[in-house]
């Protein structure tokens, strides 16, 4: 685990004000209020994603106290591709506490801009959320843009059936499609690193998984497909123990871009990925005597 840096909850790395504290903090939300504030091609407005950092950090260490390992294994600076297990049941929790860990354990703090689903842009608040913060809609041509710019991209391989993991399949690593990321890795080049989150597929209690309420939801929610849903009992998360590991990185420097074309060498390199990140699953959960602990 990364050494603690005391600090007041409203310093934070990729200072927006020379203000200390909540001083600070405070000019951040006037430079809000005012429209003093710019944001990138893709929407991102750092200074709304700094404001959330006091609430971030006190879930990160004193809510689900998670513990995080590996974090120096992320470049500091450059493209590079974080690819992790999904989980959360009623928000992308897993995905707020990576960049967390990355902004409080790294020695050279990054944002991480996720590719999202379209369901993320076509839901109130989740589409203007999701753009302030950095995220992208995951297609080919945003993700590498994203990359091109020597960005941190972080993506969820199984998508919704990650998210909406029935309880029998909690941190069984579902299969991560055709392997698209690998392939806009090999031809942009990009460094892969695996992230295995344990802590976020438990936040919910369930009654099981639901065949009808998933016909609802695709009903309502026509952009995702899921064959079953969560019938989830508390809807506030639980303080269960999180730990998050961020394991060695794949290289892919020696492929050309024509290797992307390969589909063997695609699916090998795929399941590679998922294998490093369920091995590192099983071993943080032999390293908690609980959920909660």
């Amino acid at each position: 685990m990364g050494t603690a840096i005391a600090r007041d909850i409203f310093d934070y790395d990729i200072p927006m004000t020379e203000k200390p504290g909540l001083e600070g903090y405070l000019e951040l939300v006037r430079r809000r209020l005012a429209g003093d504030y710019e944001i990138d091609e893709f929407g991102c407005d750092p200074l709304y994603g700094q404001m959330w950092w006091p609430l971030f950090e006190q879930l990160y260490r004193n809510y689900w106290r998670v513990e995080s390992t590996g974090v120096e294994q992320v470049p500091g600076a450059g493209r590079a591709m974080i690819v992790a297990n999904h989980s959360g049941g009623s928000y992308a929790w897993d995905a707020v506490m990576i960049s967390t860990a990355l902004h409080l354990e790294h020695t050279r703090p990054r944002y991480v801009h996720y590719v999202s689903t379209e369901f993320f842009y076509d839901t109130p608040f989740l589409s203007f959320d999701n753009r302030k913060k950095g995220a992208a809609l995951a297609c080919r041509e945003d993700f590498v843009r994203l990359l091109e710019r020597e960005l941190l991209v972080g993506v969820f391989p199984e998508g919704v059936k990650g998210f909406l993991k029935p309880n029998d399949k909690r941190y069984r690593v579902q299969r991560f499609g055709r392997g698209g990321f690998v392939q806009l890795a090999i031809t942009t080049g990009t460094p892969i690193v695996p992230v295995a989150v344990v802590g976020g597929e438990e936040l919910h209690f369930s009654l099981g998984n639901s065949r009808l309420l998933a016909k609802l939801v695709n009903r309502l929610i026509p952009q995702e497909r899921a064959d079953s849903f969560p019938v989830l009992l508390n809807l506030l998360p639980l303080p269960v123990k999180w730990r998050i590991e961020f394991c060695e990185p794949v290289d892919l420097s020696s492929y050309g871009p024509e290797a992307a074309m390969d589909t063997l060498l695609v699916q090998q390199i795929t399941e590679q990925v998922r294998a490093r990140i369920q091995e590192a699953l099983d071993r943080n959960l032999t390293l908690r005597r609980t959920m909660f602990w």
